[in-house]
């Protein structure tokens, strides 16, 4: 399989990549996915390192040009390649943070939403939380100066997906006594993220739902 596939990502990875037209670089992105989805795992751990790396290029040189469609296949594809080769692609883990987290404050809601779904895969890969606190808060203001008509939905997808990572951090450290004393909350990310809850919790933007899940956000950070 590997002397099939090897010569043929250079083909799919290049319209990532290159400043071409983006039909070309949607059409390669469909195209990527769908081969991930038909490798063995075998063999897709052995091009994972390859993939990842031409595809964050493409994300960070080009992401913003591509409909939000492609944007969207891009974390698809990533959490796939996340999911099924988790080891080769540890290394790659700050990249891939930096680029969910971006996605999270896209301005398109099906771009934010596979965004929150790829954070929530990266997770068991993830050696320190503090650095995933930081981001959430970074998130959280950049969405408060976004356009209004950007809202409700950005903040949504940002608190929904913090709830979940911090249940999540919570259910990784069983022998926790109560929620949430695990030392990572207790950091100076975990206080600055607790600020960008305090500055969300008083927008005018937010809605009922939202503030309900910032109040369990913020109790999870106690």
């Amino acid at each position: 399989v590997d002397g099939c596939v090897k010569p043929v990502l250079p083909l799919l990875l290049s319209p990532l990549t290159e400043s071409g037209g983006v039909e070309s670089a949607s059409a390669a992105l469909l195209r990527l996915l769908r081969l991930l989805r038909a490798l063995p795992t075998t063999a897709l751990q052995r091009v994972s390192m390859a993939i990842v790396g031409g595809m964050i290029r493409g994300l960070g040189a080009n992401g913003l040009r591509w409909p939000a469609a492609a944007r969207a296949t891009s974390f698809d594809a990533l959490s796939l390649l996340v999911s099924r080769a988790p080891a080769s692609l540890k290394v790659f883990v700050p990249q891939l943070q930096s680029s969910y987290f971006k996605g999270l404050v896209d301005a398109h809601p099906l771009v934010r939403s596979r965004a929150a779904a790829a954070i929530a895969g990266l997770l068991p890969s993830v050696p320190r939380t503090e650095a995933l606190l930081a981001n959430y808060a970074i998130a959280l203001r950049a969405a408060a100066a976004l356009p209004p008509d950007s809202y409700p939905s950005t903040y949504t997808h940002i608190l929904e997906s913090l709830r979940d990572t911090l249940h999540d951090l919570d259910r990784r450290a069983p022998d926790t006594p109560s929620l949430p004393l695990l030392t990572p909350l207790r950091s100076s990310r975990a206080d600055e993220l607790k600020t960008a809850l305090q500055e969300t919790a008083l927008s005018p933007a937010l809605q009922g739902e939202d503030m309900v899940t910032v109040l369990v956000c913020q109790e999870l950070l106690r």
